[in-house]
């Protein structure tokens, strides 16, 4: 019994009682972290003493769209569910405009941002490598993806199958060293030079309705006549690029299956 009880107050010592809070700052922006005593650590991010972010974006007041919540469990489990937090504010909000949890550094990398858009693409049920939901990352031949970013060949490494996940780990972690060298995204973001996605549209918005930056909604494939009989039913295959698995209208390839190049 003894020895019980000397586990159980051993397991107490490591569980946590904490209060997860979204903070509506100044210039449309959030930030999301943990405390113990929500108004100390309010008066700290209004002083200046809190994260980096809030002192860019001055706090407003604790968010009422996100309220203050209550989270129980061992450290990493707060750690965990802040995180997951941040990630649910930056679909709806924008990458952007959200900081906080293992995101706080106001100027993210661009490994950062793939990273998260890569996640926010699969959290929607998108393409792994463009976001778009008519596919899968196997049979992806996007130029752009759903927020309208160019997706270069030596950017991304689409990988055969999607279940091949710990290749496109290392993959990433290969690139990662030139990540915050690349100035590729450099015009994207007003405030991160590193970010691909503008603070001017939503991810949301553009994972749902396919819109770009620039308000319009994709559709590379204007001048194709093909696209109403998209799908040739004797092959099965696309009109466009004569491969298996899409249609026309949802074709991003570059060049045919014979190797020649399409407009």
């Amino acid at each position: 019994t003894n020895y019980i009880s000397i586990v159980i107050l051993s397991c107490k010592k490591h569980f946590l009682l904490m209060f997860l809070y979204t903070l509506k700052l100044k210039d449309d922006c959030w930030y999301v972290g943990t405390t113990t005593n929500p108004q100390k650590r309010l008066k700290e991010h209004r002083n200046g003493r809190g994260a980096e972010w809030t002192r860019v974006h001055a706090p407003i007041d604790f968010s009422t769209q996100y309220p203050l919540r209550r989270i129980e469990g061992e450290g990493h489990v707060c750690r965990l569910e802040e995180d997951k937090h941040v990630k649910l504010i930056m679909l709806e909000m924008g990458i952007n405009n959200v900081r906080g949890g293992s995101y706080s550094r106001p100027d993210l990398s661009r490994s950062d941002v793939k990273s998260l858009c890569r996640e926010l693409f699969h959290a929607t049920g998108g393409c792994l490598r463009c976001g778009h939901k008519n596919h899968w990352v196997n049979r992806c031949y996007a130029t752009r993806d759903v927020i309208g970013n160019v997706i270069d060949d030596d950017d991304e490494d689409m990988e055969e199958s999607e279940s091949e996940s710990e290749s496109e780990s290392e993959s990433e972690s290969e690139e990662e060293e030139d990540d915050d060298n690349d100035d590729r995204y450099a015009n994207f973001g007003p405030r991160n030079r590193n970010l691909p996605v503008s603070s001017r549209v939503q991810l949301y918005d553009a994972l749902e309705n396919g819109i770009f930056e620039d308000g319009e909604i994709d559709d590379d494939d204007d001048d194709d006549d093909e696209d109403d009989i998209a799908y040739n039913v004797d092959t099965n295959r696309c009109f466009r690029c004569g491969r298996a698995g899409h249609w026309a209208n949802s074709c991003y390839a570059r060049y045919t299956v014979d190797g020649q190049q399409l407009r």
